[in-house]
């Protein structure tokens, strides 16, 4: 059993960076927004395609030692190995990442260059994008509910990690055994490929560049009427469309409320006492109408267009501070995009559980009422960060999307409430049936204080960018 652990931990972490890295692939390596800039610069064309693959490389050997220290530490209380043990571990970190990133990388390029001719080429890295992230998550549900089992199943579970990765036999017989063998071979199979994939790449960047970044136009133009638009309609629909170019954007925002609507709908195919047994929480189903509220502002609270919506301004946030329109007017138009992303699925999983749960008339307020409240309390806090921490000098939306302080702490502002709310929650079980009012009341009260403050300080900081 002991050896399923460097394994799964293995293909975890290779599985993870070759889930983000498809998304990624293509920007951080042809489509970054200096591009013209950097390949005018007195250097090599080998020493730029380095420097960005070893961004993305960076960018997963962070998971690798997120996730594979950790697995280190267990393994070494579990089985106190010898010396070799942690200098095959220090010389296998460096070098997980790079298959993944290899594979990922040809993946998200190549779709890349088959969509680059379509007008709805976004839509398609989108939907792979959405599908990847919903099976890891459900993918990890199967195996934690089938841990119990492990135990008895550790070699089968073995062969299947095998099959699927066979890198990560590899890396566990040089692991765990000390093979020489294997880990030359687990080396030879991950530098070899990163070794070609470099040259390949420096050989065609400029052609595969042109391939990526090309775009799709209609074979015909017909002049039709034009429409005018309110300042709030016209900034409104330049968010949306932002909103809507970059299918990092989309994921990033829409993970959590994709993810709620999928739980709502779960709940109608998962028993109340299986629900208790996964949750470690026993009388669940009849406080369930009571707290269904409270759970709904989890996912809400990870979707947060709004706390990077300034920083994506970038260098043209000039254009926008001309704009004869006041500065309330752009937030609102920023705040409105955020809105139109978490209400309409607030709505429908309030919907959802309605009909599942059957609570009473006040509870059933409550159901949709808190939620709602909690859409404008995350787009208020995205915002209100996003101006405090803003980033205009980024290279990559990457780096404002997901990598941003003002990311970071939006999605803790939406998170860390509903966790301190369940922490009570456990402590304190007599006081489910307050619960909802007192978190509602809570989310108000912020709400009114962002909005306060968005309304003064907020508008002077952005007025002094």
């Amino acid at each position: 059993m002991l050896r399923v652990l460097p394994a799964l931990m293995m293909a975890v972490s290779s599985l993870m960076s070759l889930v983000t890295t498809i998304y990624k692939a293509g920007s951080v390596l042809f489509s970054f927004k200096d591009y013209d800039l950097v390949m005018s610069l007195p250097v090599s064309q080998k020493s730029v395609v380095a420097s960005r693959i070893l961004i993305l490389y960076l960018m997963n050997e962070l998971f690798a030692v997120v996730i594979l220290l950790p697995m280190m530490v267990v393994y070494a209380m579990a089985a106190r190995p010898g010396l070799l043990f942690y200098l095959v571990f220090l010389l296998t970190l460096l070098c997980v990442p790079l298959l993944p990133v290899v594979l990922a990388s040809v993946i998200g390029v190549m779709v890349s260059i088959l969509s680059a001719r379509f007008r709805h080429k976004n839509l398609v890295g989108t939907l792979l994008m959405l599908l990847a992230s919903l099976a890891i998550v459900f993918g990890s549900f199967g195996i934690s509910g089938n841990a119990d089992k492990l135990g008895e199943l550790g070699a089968a579970f073995m062969g299947m990690v095998n099959r699927i990765y066979p890198l990560a036999g590899m890396y566990t017989s040089a692991l765990c055994d000390g093979s020489l063998l294997s880990l030359a071979g687990f080396l030879a199979c991950s530098l070899l490929p990163f070794a070609l994939f470099v040259v390949l790449v420096s050989r065609w960047f400029g052609t595969m560049h042109t391939f990526c970044t090309s775009v799709g136009t209609q074979s015909h133009f017909v002049l039709s009427k034009g429409k005018t638009h309110t300042p709030f309609q016209a900034l409104y629909q330049k968010e949306l469309r932002r909103f809507l170019s970059s299918p990092l954007y989309i994921l990033n925002t829409t993970i959590g409320v994709i993810l709620s609507l999928v739980m709502a709908i779960a709940l109608f195919f998962v028993p109340s006492q299986t629900l208790e047994q996964v949750l470690g929480f026993p009388g669940l189903a009849q406080i369930l109408p009571l707290i269904a509220p409270v759970f709904l502002c989890f996912f809400i609270g990870m979707s947060s267009t709004s706390a990077c919506s300034v920083s994506l301004e970038g260098k043209s946030l000039w254009i926008v501070r001309s704009l004869p329109v006041n500065t309330r007017t752009i937030f609102a138009a920023k705040l409105g995009v955020n809105l139109t992303v978490t209400v309409p699925f607030s709505l429908v999983d309030s919907l959802l559980l309605t009909v599942f749960l059957k609570p009473d008339f006040p509870d059933g307020i409550l159901l949709f009422a808190i939620p709602l409240l909690y859409c404008f309390y995350i787009s208020l806090a995205g915002l209100f960060f996003n101006l405090r921490f803003p980033n205009f000098t980024w290279t990559t939306e990457v780096a404002v999307i997901k990598q941003s302080a003002a990311t970071f702490c939006g999605v803790m502002a939406g998170m860390l409430p509903v966790i301190g709310a369940v922490a009570l929650l456990f402590a304190v079980p007599s006081m489910a049936g307050w619960l909802p009012v007192f978190f509602g009341a809570f989310t108000l009260l912020a709400v009114c204080v962002l909005w306060v403050s968005l309304r003064t300080a907020g508008i002077k900081w952005f007025e002094q960018f």
